[in-house]
């Protein structure tokens, strides 16, 4: 049966669908740019759920949708109707049949597509459970998903095309009472190589784990976002320049490196592998290491939330009079107990929860919550995400937003400032800013 090519329709689709998503951001991406010029601007602060504050809605949960996530056993698919994922870190996956001898009688050969390539590695390769250095008579010949691979050897070229920047598996075993026609196989790939920066004009093209990058290879891959390609294929370096604050990407994945108990701050380890939307699995990268996707000008900025010294004073007579507001977050959001559920490869791969939860609760019973971060894949991950989370509710409980004239000309989204309330008494307290937008009655 040879499906490769439906699966590559499946392809163009989920690139077509999110050029189409991120139609609306490229609206915001051009808005940025009449917002650094603004004399009177509409400054929102506070805390990090403000879903309703911003009239955002519930989105699509990427994890049921995944044949990796949505269920707890890892299991090869034969799917037209998938498109070729995107491998990101080290991720345990069953891929996907695109093509299989159905006249096996004493010997199977299979291929099995797993990632957009090009990927670091396949280890672990196993067939019902089974390491292959146990199966006698197997070949297993390794594609990564390079321009110029070629074709295995159990195949001619009219079956399935030339297979170039896919990474696959091409399988040869005998047919025993434990490897049958429709055996399982699994495998541990360390997954794409993506561009990773030291400064905005040099960068090497490797291996990594951290979420900047993975992110920022999302936003310019062919079948993620496509952003500044060019019609080769190849990425255009001018264009990247004018779209991206390099430097941003650059700080936010030094914090993201930095070593917390041995181990690096944040990772990214996951596998795209459903159509959704592309803010769905921007997000699955956001939610991984605190982190967001904003305008800085007419450029794409990527922050992490983290501690930052105050970098602007409002005082009573900076905010324009009746503009502030005021609010807190829904009670229902105000959870004491979150649970973050991540995967273990300690635990063969599985969904485990790292839990937080308040010493006192705010009534008789505690409101939980869960959120899941499939992404992350170590223990202590988890656990700084869920108690940032769970902290976060309970530190900054309120929202709010006020106007003001240049003096917020230069501020930019996770500064933080400190604010002369006419609402709280003129208590001065201070916020991280969440959002800048144009005020209605705004001038040039």
């Amino acid at each position: 049966m040879a499906i490769f090519s439906a699966i590559a329709t499946a392809i163009l689709g989920a690139t077509l669908a999110a050029t189409t998503a991120f139609t609306i951001g490229a609206a915001a991406i051009t808005w940025g740019a009449v917002l650094a010029t603004t004399l009177q601007a509409l400054v929102l602060f506070g805390g990090v759920a403000l879903s309703l504050a911003l009239g955002g809605g519930k989105r699509a949960d990427f994890g049921s949708m995944s044949p990796s996530y949505a269920n707890g056993m890892k299991q090869t698919q034969t799917n037209p109707d998938l498109p070729i994922p995107l491998v990101y870190g080290t991720v345990k996956v069953a891929g996907n049949r695109i093509w299989q001898d159905d006249n096996a009688t004493s010997t199977i050969r299979r291929i099995v597509a797993f990632s957009d390539g090009e990927i670091n590695d396949f280890t672990d390769i196993r067939l019902n459970e089974i390491p292959i250095n146990e199966i006698s008579g197997i070949r297993v010949e390794r594609f990564y998903g390079t321009s110029d691979q070629g074709i295995p050897s159990m195949v001619n070229l009219d079956i399935v095309g030339s297979l170039k920047y896919v990474a696959y598996l091409a399988i040869t075993v005998p047919r025993t009472d434990k490897v049958d026609l429709n055996y399982n196989l699994t495998t541990v790939i360390k997954g794409r190589k993506v561009r990773v920066y030291t400064n905005p004009n040099s960068y090497s093209v490797q291996y990594s784990e951290n979420p900047a990058w993975a992110l920022f290879d999302f936003l310019t891959s062919y079948n993620g976002m496509g952003l500044c390609l060019k019609s080769d294929g190849t990425l255009d370096e001018a264009q990247i320049k004018q779209m991206f604050d390099l430097e941003s990407f650059i700080e936010s994945a030094r914090f993201c490196d930095e070593l917390v108990d041995g181990k690096p701050r944040f990772t990214f380890n996951m596998i795209f592998d459903a159509q959704t939307s592309a803010r769905s699995l921007i997000d699955e990268i956001k939610r991984s290491c605190r982190g967001g996707l904003f305008t800085k000008g007419d450029k794409l900025q990527f922050k992490i939330d983290k501690a930052e010294p105050v970098s602007k004073v409002f005082t009573k007579d900076d905010i324009i009079k009746g503009s502030e507001t005021f609010q807190c977050i829904p009670q229902e959001e105000n959870y004491e107990i979150l649970k973050c559920v991540y995967i273990s490869p300690d635990h063969e791969w599985q969904k485990v929860e790292a839990f937080a939860e308040m010493p006192e609760y705010r009534s008789g019973v505690p409101i939980e919550h869960s959120v899941n971060i499939f992404s992350c894949t170590n223990f202590e991950q988890a656990s700084r995400l869920a108690w940032y989370y769970v902290n976060a509710k309970a530190l900054q409980p309120y929202f709010g937003s006020f106007q003001t004239d240049y003096k917020a000309y230069d501020l930019e989204i996770g500064d933080v400032i400190s604010i002369e309330s006419l609402l709280l008494s003129a208590a001065v307290y201070g916020e991280a800013i969440r959002r800048i937008a144009l005020s209605p009655d705004s001038f040039l």
